[in-house]
């Protein structure tokens, strides 16, 4: 996410002030990146810097706070090789959607649809879901795909996509930052 801070001279010389086509904030930016507990939204570990820079670059610099144990969800802008195997070789498991159009080998087809395929030299599970979305304006269908590194057959792609769903919360512990405990002042 992007925060606004203080004016003054040293934010200004290490964040830029927001531009945009609503004339911009006034403030200078800084992109926010962490690492949330889903459930209690809890802020595990957290990474600040420009806005200049993209939110994957910041990635690596969470890798540390993870351990086996954890499931990392991820949305697809984080779906990079290397990022991908540098959180499997933290023992952490990963649940990531890739996009529709990645090429990814069929290792082993499963009897859920599933399949096998590798990322490297990490094997994944890859499913393939329609996820239907139904707000009071109506239903929007996308196709996701997902990668995990949960590999067990007994688990169901049915729950793996249900879980995928809990990535949200990082936007609801995002709102809560902005809206509720700064009371949309700047950080």
């Amino acid at each position: 996410t992007i925060l606004g801070c203080p004016d003054t001279p040293a934010n200004l010389a290490v964040y830029h002030r927001g531009g945009g086509s609503h004339g911009g904030t006034g403030f200078p930016l800084v992109r926010v990146l962490t690492l949330v507990a889903c459930g209690t939204r809890t802020v595990i570990d957290a990474v600040f810097g420009t806005d200049r820079i993209g939110e994957t670059s910041y990635a690596h610099h969470l890798v540390g706070a993870l351990h086996r144990g954890m499931i990392v969800l991820a949305d697809r802008n984080f779906a990079s090789r290397n990022l991908l195997v540098a959180i499997a070789d933290t023992g952490a498991d990963l649940l990531v959607r890739v996009k529709i159009g990645r090429r990814l080998p069929v290792c082993r087809r499963l009897g859920d649809h599933s399949y096998l395929s590798r990322i490297g030299a990490r094997e994944v599970r890859v499913i393939t879901a329609m996820i239907t979305v139904t707000t009071e304006r109506g239903c929007r269908s996308e196709v996701y795909r997902l990668i995990t590194t949960i590999l067990d057959p007994a688990c169901p792609p049915e729950e793996i996509v249900a879980l995928y769903h809990q990535r949200w919360e990082i936007e609801t512990a995002y709102f809560e930052l902005k809206a509720t405990i700064l009371g949309g002042r700047v950080l």
